[in-house]
């Protein structure tokens, strides 16, 4: 999906206030009119502390070129809109942050793609998963003993 019109989402990032420019290309994002993220390679949208009870929750917005998770707090009334206008996958993350500095370490040593962070936060389990979970010893591997 792309974008018809420029979407744009106030927030901050630390303390700085910030202004993110959704694009039909890239994601810009701004301090006083000054460039701070010119995320041309948007691999996914995260988000996160997403609840009604609360007036904030971040969105994280992972960039491809640099392996770098970019994570902007914006009001709870900004989520709709980013996930009908996003043109990539978006998650939603929960109240506990993942542990991004340690994933995008990861990510930069591994040069991951976009498949690759997508399988982090994909809920799907594997058979192996699944099958050490719900593995009950066989009666008659006990009655051999």
């Amino acid at each position: 999906m792309s974008l018809k019109q420029m979407i744009t989402i106030s927030g901050t990032i630390g303390i700085r206030n910030v202004v993110t420019t959704l694009h039909p290309d890239r994601v810009e994002i701004t301090h006083k009119g000054k460039t701070l993220y010119n995320i041309k390679s948007l691999l996914l949208i995260g988000l996160q502390r997403v609840s009604k009870q609360l007036k904030m929750c971040d969105v994280v917005w992972v960039d491809g070129e640099t392996q770098t998770p970019v994570i902007q707090s914006i009001p709870q009334s900004s989520v709709d809109m980013i996930v009908q206008n996003a043109w990539c996958d978006v998650y939603m993350l929960g109240m506990d942050p993942p542990p991004w500095s340690k994933l995008a370490a990861s990510a930069r040593k591994n040069n991951w793609q976009q498949e690759d962070w997508c399988h982090v936060f994909s809920e799907e389990t594997t058979d192996d998963d699944e099958s050490d979970e719900e593995w009950l010893p066989d009666d008659e591997e006990y009655q051999s003993s």
